[in-house]
């Protein structure tokens, strides 16, 4: 079984249903998931910014993915990787370094809508 990481975006699409939600669901059966700490946050916020149930989505984010947490390495190579990053890519986030981190870190794929990983080797943009 392969491991993926969800990022915040795929997240979002997947709970809102749609073909977008769908794309996501294709990977996600039959996957080890991994989901960043930072990531819960920011689905929280995106959920409470268009009034989108919120209890139902962390419900299953805890039974289907691991949940991971950003620790001293993660935080040291993410700030390394966004500052050579952003001399490439000026739109990338310190979000987007950390869920790239963790992709690392755990011989994971990182599943997402966001193009700031198009040139990123771990990650599947939808």
């Amino acid at each position: 079984m392969d491991r993926l990481i969800v990022d915040s975006s795929a997240w979002i699409e997947y709970f809102k249903g749609g073909e977008k939600g769908l794309a996501v669901k294709k990977y996600i059966d039959g996957h080890e998931l991994l989901t960043s700490s930072l990531s819960i946050s920011e689905i929280i916020a995106s959920f409470l910014r268009n009034n989108l149930p919120l209890d139902a989505a962390l419900a299953f984010l805890k039974v289907k993915s691991s949940i991971i947490s950003i620790d001293f390495s993660i935080a040291e190579n993410a700030g390394k990787l966004y500052h050579d990053l952003r001399k490439k890519n000026g739109k990338i986030s310190l979000s987007d370094t950390i869920c790239l981190e963790i992709a690392k870190k755990h011989n994971a794929k990182i599943i997402t809508f966001d193009n700031d990983f198009r040139e990123i080797p771990e990650a599947i943009v939808l």
